[in-house]
């Protein structure tokens, strides 16, 4: 896929790229088994295509899980399993967002409507001003690569919550040190660095403004 060979053209054999692999597994009832090397995302055809290419690994949660490759893949993946939550405290995004080099790149998507928010979500909660999870875990059946089977705990969001989503809270609210948008034959390209949006997104979120409302 061109997209995907200029993506890793950008990125460089020196450095990592990563994408969102999201299933719906821990959100069945009962919890559907992940099978990290078989389940397909639902986050988009380019996702889909670059979780099933060779050289990329996957972590294993059964939610929130993330594809990538290169240099940094491994020590940003590993361990996603045993997070407490999807993407809080040493998840692949709070990894990322210790970076000063680390940026996220959107396609044709809204200001504001970034995955790095769920890390908004789940790194602070008792600091958020709704709760926005439900108040016990599901457990969910995750396989690996070699066949082992591992329980992974998920806490998911409160329908209620998730249904009031609005991205555009947090895009009308971020400067252009967090966002840049501009246009390349006709496709809207969002770029954030993760440095500033995470020091914005913690500024908002300290004065009550989150992207559920």
């Amino acid at each position: 896929m061109d997209l995907l060979d200029g993506l890793r053209t950008a990125v460089g054999p020196s450095g990592t790229l990563l994408m969102p692999a999201y299933t719906s597994n821990s959100q069945m009832k009962p919890p559907r088994a992940f099978d990290v090397t078989r389940e397909p995302t639902y986050t988009g055809v380019v996702n889909e295509v670059f979780r099933r290419s060779p050289d990329v690994i996957r972590s294993l949660h059964p939610r929130h899980s993330i594809c990538g490759t290169g240099p940094l893949a491994e020590a940003l993946l590993s361990g996603h399993e045993r997070c407490v939550r999807a993407d809080g405290p040493n998840s692949p995004f709070d990894r990322l967002r210790r970076r000063n080099d680390a940026i996220i790149l959107t396609l044709g998507l809204q200001p504001g409507f970034v995955s790095f928010l769920h890390w908004v979500e789940d790194f602070e909660p008792a600091k958020l001003p709704i709760a926005v999870h439900e108040t016990e875990p599901v457990a969910c059946l995750v396989r690996d690569s070699s066949g082992r089977e591992i329980e992974v705990k998920d806490w998911q969001l409160r329908q209620a919550v998730a249904a009031s989503v609005s991205f555009s809270r947090i895009g009308s609210r971020l400067s252009s040190n967090a966002m840049r948008f501009f246009e390349h034959r006709g496709v809207t390209i969002g770029l954030y660095p993760l440095e500033p949006l995470t020091v914005e997104l913690l500024a908002l979120r300290d004065n009550g403004v989150i992207h559920y409302q």
